[in-house]
């Protein structure tokens, strides 16, 4: 469905047509589907939860940063990942330029070092917490709320496994235990077929046909860069935290070496993810590896007040 100017959500329409029929009132009464409005409780414990971890972001040296929350499409487009892309919510502005929201905080905060903080000594530890959109098939919220880092100029497995323990320890700050790291690397999916790495992506065991290996790091001893991983997260005395997963496909394009995901106990999607991108910002003219890593805030929000 498209009207002048705009992409809209089909998703959406079909919602808004059944709320307005379940409660005969009109559909302006109604917010799109999948985006988010606080009552004041919900508001109070969402800027407590923002301001704990803007805090503890802050105490590790990380700067806060901010990305437009609309955006050219072609200034984004050299970074964009193809699931990005596929998933953005675009939509033609008044002068008939094709505009983008924020499909995720990665791609802007590249563009954004590489255009206007090049000249700046690295590493540079930047953090955000804000929503990124994208237009998905499923019922899966349009607006996600993320907090996370990216660390500019950063290099080798020390920052690698640092990053991770940073991760893990706020979650732990927030509440949450009995946490598990699964890590991967873009080399594990070396010589696999489109079919097998999308099942992969998708954790669709059954067209794979098998089950990865997961376990310690002897399942993944011939990638040098997750041996030398693994020997600095000893050094940090989290490696029992970690599981090496050979299934562990990120769908974005762009990592380029190690990455992960954090899960916890009694909640079945992931908590956090992060990796290696050592090839994004290149994209956009400055040539400059970083890593990093997001919280999904929209889940770990839920979950808390559950508790």
């Amino acid at each position: 469905m498209q009207t002048t100017g705009f992409l809209i959500l089909p998703r959406a329409a079909e919602v808004y047509q059944a709320q307005s029929s379940m409660y005969n009132v009109s559909m302006n009464l109604f917010t799109p589907f999948g985006v988010s409005e606080f009552l004041p409780d919900e508001a109070l414990r969402h800027n407590k939860l923002t301001q704990q971890i803007s805090k503890y972001f802050e105490i590790a040296g990380f700067s806060p940063i901010r990305t437009p929350v609309v955006e050219y499409f072609d200034a984004l487009a050299p970074g964009l990942d193809p699931q990005l892309v596929s998933q953005s919510i675009r939509f033609f502005d008044t002068s008939g330029h094709l505009m983008i929201l924020r499909p995720d905080h990665t791609t802007p905060i590249a563009r954004m070092v590489a255009s206007r903080l090049s000249d700046t000594p690295v590493p540079l530890q930047l953090y955000y917490v804000a929503p990124v959109f994208r237009n998905t098939t499923t019922d899966s919220p349009m607006e996600l709320f993320q907090a996370g880092v990216e660390w500019i100029g950063a290099t080798g497995p020390h920052a690698d496994a640092q990053l991770i323990q940073q991760c893990v320890q706020l979650l732990s700050q927030l509440g949450f235990t009995d946490l598990g790291v699964d890590i991967g690397h873009p080399a594990l999916a070396d010589g696999l077929s489109t079919s097998d790495r999308d099942a992969l992506v998708h954790h669709d065991y059954v067209r794979l046909g098998r089950l990865p290996e997961r376990g310690t790091i002897d399942v993944a001893r011939h990638i040098p860069e997750l041996v030398a991983l693994e020997t600095e997260l000893r050094t940090l005395n989290i490696h029992e935290t970690v599981r090496y997963n050979t299934g562990l496909i990120r769908e974005f394009d762009y990592y380029t070496g190690p990455h992960f995901e954090v899960y916890a106990k009694g909640i079945r999607q992931m908590v956090a993810c992060g990796g290696r991108y050592d090839r994004l910002i290149s994209k956009f003219g400055y040539d400059c590896p970083a890593v990093g890593f997001a919280l999904n805030l929209s889940l770990i929000q839920e979950a808390l007040a559950q508790c």
